[in-house]
């Protein structure tokens, strides 16, 4: 009677079933590989999606903190952003500023400070400098690095000291690291003054203060 023999002894076989086992992990790290990039632009297209209210070039982590990636990634420079126009802007680089009031025929409007902290004030077509009162310094934390002269409305020359607030903002126009004078004490309102409405062409409706961006051309 004739005996089967393997073609392969208890070693061959051990060997060929070690080379299945490598075979199947390489193939299940390809698999894993390959679904790398899909996920990794998922997150990111979610990501800019849930982004987009900000100006700029970043991603959201997955605490929700933003990453600025202006630089590094996307090869712009801040600078180089298109400005953000107020929500109650009707046309892009068109600001309008409510009218509240009127002192003296000028416009009383609200003026915001470092994005939370906001005061009546003046607009004054007149005023060379923005001018805060005592009580508005004190609770901007306003601390004057330097001293100029100034001529008031009555004439009368003083000096003032200057300072520095993180921004300023009204009907949607921002300034960021903004120089400020300190009026003297018996000032009630401040006044909004030409550098920070300087660079854009002003119109004083019976409502309304419409500040609209010059051309470059």
């Amino acid at each position: 009677m004739m005996e089967n023999y393997s073609l392969y002894n208890s070693t061959d076989k051990n060997r060929v079933k070690q080379i299945e086992l490598n075979l199947q992990q390489k193939q299940q790290v390809k698999t894993i590989f390959w679904q790398i990039p899909s996920i990794l632009v998922t997150t990111l297209i979610c990501t800019a999606a849930i982004a987009q209210e900000y100006p700029g070039c970043f991603i959201l982590d997955e605490g929700g903190n933003r990453k600025d990636l202006t630089i590094s990634v996307c090869r712009l420079f801040p600078e180089e952003l298109s400005e953000q126009v107020s929500t109650s802007s009707t046309a892009a680089g068109i600001y309008q500023i409510p009218i509240k009031s009127r002192r003296g025929g000028s416009p009383v409007i609200d003026v915001t400070f470092n994005g939370n902290q906001t005061y009546e004030m003046v607009l004054d077509t007149g005023a060379s400098s923005t001018l805060i009162t005592q009580e508005m310094a004190k609770a901007l934390k306003v601390i004057p690095f330097n001293k100029r002269n100034f001529t008031l409305a009555d004439g009368k020359d003083v000096e003032l000291g200057i300072g520095i607030v993180s921004s300023i903002s009204a009907g949607g126009l921002t300034i960021n690291q903004f120089n400020v004078a300190v009026a003297p004490d018996n000032k009630e309102l401040g006044l909004l003054g030409q550098n920070f409405f300087g660079n854009y062409d002003m119109t004083i409706k019976a409502d309304v203060v419409e500040l609209r961006a010059r051309s470059s051309s």
